[in-house]
Parts: C-alpha cells; sequence; structure tokens
C-alpha cells in the first residue's frame, strides 16, 4: 500500500486560503446583518449622523424652539416620524442609540471572528470560529 503525505508548504497554502475564505464570510456575514439595522446607499450614513447632531442640538436647547431654521431633517419630519419637533429628535436619538449598540456589538464579534481565524492553525479550527461566528449573529 502506498501511504502519500502532504507536504508542510501544501498544507500551508491550504490554510492560508481557508484562511482567505473565512475572512471574506465574516464580511460579508456582517453586511447582512448591518444591513438590517441601516440603509445601504451612498451618502445616508451622513444623513443618519446630521440627524442625530440636530437631535442633540435641539434637545440641548430649553425652551424648544417653535422656529425650526438650521434643523431642515427636524423639520422636513414633522409629521410623519413624530408629531412634534421633539418627538421627531427624540426618535432620532434613539434611533442613533439604537446603532450604537448594535454597531459595538457587531464590531466585537468581527473582531473577535477575524482573530481567531487568524489564530487557526487548522481548518477545522476555521470551520469552529466560523461556526461561532454565525451562532453569534444569530440573535439579530
Amino acid at each position: 500500500m502506498i501511504t502519500y503525505r502532504r507536504s508542510v508548504a501544501s498544507m500551508s497554502v491550504q490554510l492560508e486560503a481557508a484562511k482567505t475564505d473565512a475572512k471574506e464570510q465574516i464580511v460579508e456575514a456582517v453586511r447582512v446583518v448591518r444591513l438590517k439595522y441601516v440603509t445601504d446607499m451612498p451618502g445616508q450614513e451622513l444623513i443618519y449622523n446630521e440627524k442625530r447632531i440636530e437631535a442633540e442640538r435641539y434637545l440641548s436647547i430649553l425652551p424648544r424652539l417653535l422656529n425650526l431654521d438650521g434643523y431642515p431633517f427636524i423639520e422636513a419630519e414633522v409629521g410623519i416620524t413624530g408629531a412634534t419637533a421633539e418627538e421627531v429628535a427624540q426618535v432620532f436619538l434613539a434611533r442613533a442609540g439604537l446603532w450604537v449598540q448594535v454597531g459595538a456589538a457587531l464590531e466585537a464579534i468581527r473582531l473577535s471572528a477575524s482573530h481567531s481565524i487568524e489564530a487557526s492553525t487548522t481548518v477545522a479550527e476555521i470551520d469552529a470560529a466560523l461556526a461561532t461566528l454565525y451562532s453569534s449573529l444569530s440573535v439579530f
């Protein structure tokens, strides 16, 4: 019977290819979850940020302003997102706060998975790291 043994170099190439593939899977899996919380449209993140800034500024002023000059996003959404400018600003802040929590959790999961993949010395360890990733993301 002939027994074939793979060279260390051959196994190393296979491991590196598996790591590269796993890193691509991490990026895609996290991207899919992020899209449940944010809009994938060019410039949208700038709008979300401006809404948060407007809301913080607006809610820091007492008494509340009736004139919404300088608050175009709040003004645009009165009657849609909330009945009053204050309600709209509160919604903007609540959404921003939710994203911070979700974003931070996703970033921790992504970084942990990437670290596990990089530290893997076998394809089985890579598979286990990916299984942990998908399990962690399933709660979102």
